[in-house]
């Protein structure tokens, strides 16, 4: 879904809404099991290392898993020592893994 309007002089500024986020459990019941999630996603040690460093990070923050999503912030993880690979999939995949774990 998107909307567009006038930005500032003038230009066309595209607005997206993502549809609300819905994960039927407790916010940090839920991140451990998305950790676990992306985990089970790869076989490298090295790959699930990575994946602890935001884990701690949203924990850490109590960061809801719908905030890490709707702001898309990668950039707080890469500056806490994430690889830009292991937080674009941290992030990017929220969406994913509700739908796989919730909707099947």
């Amino acid at each position: 879904m998107g909307n567009t309007g006038t930005g500032a002089g003038g230009t066309i500024v595209a607005q997206s809404y993502h549809a609300k986020l819905v994960i039927p459990l407790p916010r940090d019941k839920a991140l451990a099991e998305y950790y676990q999630w992306q985990c089970s996603k790869v076989d490298s040690p090295t790959w699930k290392a990575g994946f602890w460093a935001p884990y701690q990070i949203t924990k850490k923050e109590c960061l809801d898993l719908r905030h890490v999503y709707t702001t898309k912030d990668v950039e707080f993880y890469t500056k806490q020592g994430v690889k830009l690979g292991i937080a674009l999939s941290f992030i990017e995949d929220i969406r994913d893994w509700v739908q796989e774990t919730f909707n099947e």
